[in-house]
């Protein structure tokens, strides 16, 4: 589903991913990603459907290795949140209100 952004979010949030997707890591993976579906379709193994998962080292299923990515995202969200959360609290002295 599409993000509803301004214009001018729309923009940056173009320019951003630009960045990110032509960063040098982001090129050796793209370019091992081409090498072993070369390699792979040569052999004569159906790939159809999948993606090379860098971490597993091997072909998964689009739909398994997207998954995959939103776990991380979602955790890595939920962490932030609650440092941002611990901070916060250990500012106030770790004051507590229990209503007692």
């Amino acid at each position: 589903m599409a993000q509803k952004l301004s214009k001018k979010a729309k923009a940056a949030k173009k320019k951003r991913d630009l960045k990110a997707a032509n960063s040098r890591r982001r090129e050796k993976m793209r370019a091992e990603n081409q090498r072993k579906r070369r390699k792979a379709k040569k052999k004569g193994k159906n790939i159809k459907g999948k993606d090379y998962d860098h971490t597993k080292k091997k072909f998964v299923s689009t739909k398994a290795n997207n998954y995959e990515r939103l776990q991380i995202v979602l955790f890595s969200t939920v962490m932030t949140i609650l440092a941002t959360v611990v901070v916060s609290w250990a500012q106030s002295g770790f004051y507590t209100d229990f209503g007692i």
